[in-house]
C-alpha cells in the first residue's frame, strides 16, 4: 500500500500523498508493527538512478522519448532531472515491491481522473510494453473510469482507447 501511494503521489501531488499518509497511520498500531526500512537506502547518490530512469522511460515512451527529453533539456534542464532521475529513476523504475505492470496500472488509475489524455495514452502503452496484457490495461482503465463515476469526476476530454494507442509508436 505504501509503495503504491509513493509511486502515484508523484503524479497527483505531495499534499494529497501526505493526507493519505495521515489516514494510513491511523490504521497502523505503531511503527514497530510496520516495515519502516527504506527500500531505496542502497541508493547513495540519487543521480545514479538516471540511467535506470532512462531505460525504464525508453521502454514506455520509445520514439517519443528523445524529442520529449530534448525539449526539456533545451528549455528546462531541472525538469528533466526531476522527471528522469528522481521520478522515473528513483521511484517509478523500482520494481522491488511493485512490478512494472502494476506500476503502469497505478499510473493509469491516477492519471485518468486528472483528465490528461497524452499521459494516459503513454501509460496504456507502457502497460503493454512492460509485459502486461490488454486485459490488465483494460482493468486499470475500467477501475479509473468507475472511480470517476462514483466520485462524480466529470472528464472533459475523451480518454484514449487501448486500440488507439497500443501499437502506435509515436503519440505526439
Amino acid at each position: 500500500m505504501k509503495e503504491a501511494l509513493l509511486k502515484t503521489g508523484i503524479i497527483y501531488g505531495i499534499p494529497r500523498l501526505i493526507n493519505a499518509f495521515r489516514s494510513l497511520i491511523t490504521a497502523i498500531p505503531s511503527p514497530e508493527s510496520n516495515e519502516t526500512v527504506s527500500i531505496r537506502s542502497h541508493i547513495r547518490v540519487p543521480a545514479d538512478t538516471d540511467e535506470r530512469g532512462l531505460a525504464y522511460m525508453r521502454n514506455i515512451f520509445r520514439a517519443d522519448l528523445d524529442p520529449f527529453l530534448g525539449t526539456m533539456e533545451a528549455y528546462w534542464p531541472d525538469l528533466r532531472t526531476l522527471v528522469v532521475t528522481t521520478i522515473y529513476g528513483y521511484y517509478q523504475s523500482d520494481v522491488s515491491i511493485l512490478d512494472a505492470v502494476t506500476t503502469s496500472q497505478l499510473n493509469i488509475a491516477s492519471l485518468v481522473p486528472m483528465d490528461v489524455t497524452a499521459e494516459v495514452a503513454w501509460h496504456m502503452r507502457g502497460t503493454i510494453r512492460n509485459g502486461g496484457t490488454r486485459e490488465q490495461l483494460e482493468a486499470a482503465y475500467g477501475i479509473a473510469i468507475e472511480a470517476c463515476r462514483v466520485c462524480e469526476v466529470v472528464l472533459k476530454n475523451e480518454m484514449p482507447k487501448p486500440e488507439d494507442v497500443i501499437n502506435e509508436e509515436r503519440l505526439f
